[in-house]
């Protein structure tokens, strides 16, 4: 679709915007350049691979990181009418991540730890030696969706570090003011998405959800994905 072109478009022309404005990254700052109008990526699709899962971790209910399975979950279909009640446990079996203590990039760095040799197995020069960037997907998407959503600032943080971009992701004022000045309903609002995941996912691949059980934000289960033609290393 037209729309599609333009993101895979805009996502071609992120890589070569962190090539050519950040050559020397560690000793200069340059001034954002990437058009951030819909027009200029109105254009035929660059090639692109499809994304290929690299490995997997976990991480437990005081978000420690696990070099494993245990976090994943199977979705099983609901009836045809499901009746969810997503406000159940809100106010008594709901743990919170702290929001304080910000994401980065430290658990992905802890997979390519524990994962060293078999990436070397690409090159044998480094374990990154053929990716470009490290980051998350969700901050790619940020600033991908930038053309088509003007309202939302962002801020990101890149290190350079043996030719491997590191993307990181840094609070801005208004998002820390808007996070801390959350309301109660919509507090509950996103205790709604966890819940709903509880409704439909099970522990076991032939298990049966149990939304009796506590929502604890803290866990989560990472895929470890590279993207575009194998350029990035992502989550």
């Amino acid at each position: 679709s037209p729309t599609d072109q333009c993101f895979d478009s805009l996502l071609c022309s992120l890589r070569v915007f962190f090539h050519l404005e950040f050559p020397h990254f560690q000793t200069t700052m340059y001034a954002a350049t990437l058009s951030t109008r819909k027009e200029p990526y109105a254009r035929c699709s660059p090639p692109f691979k499809e994304r290929v899962e690299e490995g997997s971790f976990s991480l437990d209910t005081e978000r420690r990181f696990h070099h494993d399975k245990s976090q994943m979950r199977y979705i099983v279909e609901p009836d045809e009418t499901p009746n969810f009640d997503l406000r159940n446990g809100y106010s008594d079996r709901y743990i919170k991540r702290d929001e304080n203590v910000r994401k980065n990039l430290e658990h992905i760095l802890q997979w390519i730890l524990a994962n060293k040799s078999k990436l070397m197995q690409r090159t044998a020069a480094s374990a990154l030696a053929d990716f470009d960037f490290v980051t998350s997907r969700g901050r790619l998407t940020k600033v991908l969706c930038t053309p088509y959503e003007g309202q939302t600032e962002w801020s990101l943080a890149v290190t350079k570090f043996q030719g491997v971009f590191y993307i990181n992701e840094v609070e801005t004022a208004s998002a820390c003011q808007g996070r801390q000045n959350r309301t109660e309903s919509h507090e509950e609002n996103i205790y709604w998405g966890y819940k709903f995941e509880q409704y439909i996912c099970a522990d076991k691949i032939d298990g049966t959800p149990d939304s009796t059980g506590v929502v604890n934000s803290n866990e989560a289960y990472y895929s470890v994905l590279v993207d575009c033609g194998n350029q990035t290393l992502s989550v």
